[in-house]
């Protein structure tokens, strides 16, 4: 009897796992993820024919390569602009310096200059015709004009211009802006090059330019002295001496005991690193001190070391 009720329970188990293994699939498909379609991507709008083409950063692989510093502007151009919209701060900082001589007050001078240049060339050479060098003694002759020589001046000047002329007008303008650019993502020698130069479009017409342009003049005065105390706070190896000499009248530092201050740095720099520079920097300093007594001086050589360590500290 205990045996058949053993087979029994036996026969009911077997039933009950096939049973288990009959219903196993669809359990399992409850639990499966569901499929998920593909996300339907909106198609764009043809645009107009003649709407502009959106804006497309180049991969660097089609990025051309660096112009030739001796390549004309004019072809030089296209590459050089391909290369600062990429982000290129050194080739910001060459097409700002190559569209220097274009900026408008540059290229009116530029112009004036030319044609004083003709009056003075056609001067000479009635000069030369009116008195024949071979009528004249040897010491003579050297107080002749240099006909040769004013016209091969007057012949680079054109193409100056011509180069200029040739890039779109929007564009010559805007050599101080790329060297804004480059100096803003921290690009040391645009920011020496600015705090140098910032003025010289204007300065070409003289103080009158300066006075009538007064709110752009105090706009660059401003940023020059900002990039000058940035550069000397990040110890850039430029920054000393070139503070030390005052900058430009009216953009720089003309304050005797600041200009110590830094031509005490400069001092310190030179000597260490063995400079050509050492003895100018000297001078610098000794120039700025004079109008100082001797506790300034004093002051300003301490200040000028301290400046000087905390720079050398960091290297």
């Amino acid at each position: 009897m205990k045996r058949r009720i053993a087979l029994a329970l036996v026969a009911i188990a077997s039933i009950a796992a096939w049973r288990h293994t009959q219903q196993a699939p669809a359990a399992n498909a409850t639990r499966a993820p569901a499929i998920v379609a593909p996300a339907v991507v909106p198609t764009q709008t043809p645009a107009p024919a003649d709407a502009p083409l959106p804006r497309v950063a180049a991969p660097p692989t089609a990025l051309p390569l660096r112009p030739e510093s001796s390549e004309p502007l004019v072809t030089a151009f296209p590459a050089l602009l391909a290369l600062a919209q990429s982000g290129d701060t050194d080739a910001m900082l060459d097409l700002g310096r190559r569209l220097a001589p274009c900026a408008p007050f540059a290229l009116d001078g530029a112009r004036s200059r030319v044609v004083r240049g003709e009056r003075e060339l056609a001067e000479a050479e009635q000069n030369l015709r009116d008195t024949p060098p071979d009528s004249l003694t040897p010491d003579e002759r050297v107080l002749l004009p240099d006909v040769a020589r004013m016209r091969a001046s007057q012949d680079e000047q054109r193409k100056s211009i011509a180069d200029c002329e040739a890039i779109d007008e929007t564009q010559r303008g805007r050599s101080l802006a790329w060297i804004e650019a480059a100096a803003d993502a921290g690009n040391e020698s645009a920011r020496r090059t600015y705090v140098t130069d910032a003025l010289d479009d204007l300065r070409g017409h003289g103080d009158a330019a300066l006075m009538l342009n007064i709110d752009t003049v105090i706009e660059r005065r401003d940023r020059a002295r900002r990039y000058m105390r940035e550069s000397i706070e990040h110890c850039a190896h430029w920054a000393f001496i070139t503070q030390a000499t005052g900058l430009d009248r009216a953009l720089g530092v003309s304050d005797p005991y600041l200009r110590a201050v830094a031509g005490r740095a400069a001092i310190r720099e030179t000597q260490v690193n063995d400079d050509a520079r050492a003895s100018f920097a000297q001078r610098t300093f000794e120039q700025a001190v004079e109008s100082l007594d001797a506790a300034a001086r004093a002051r300003a050589e301490q200040a000028g070391d301290a400046m000087y360590e905390r720079c050398a500290s960091q290297h």
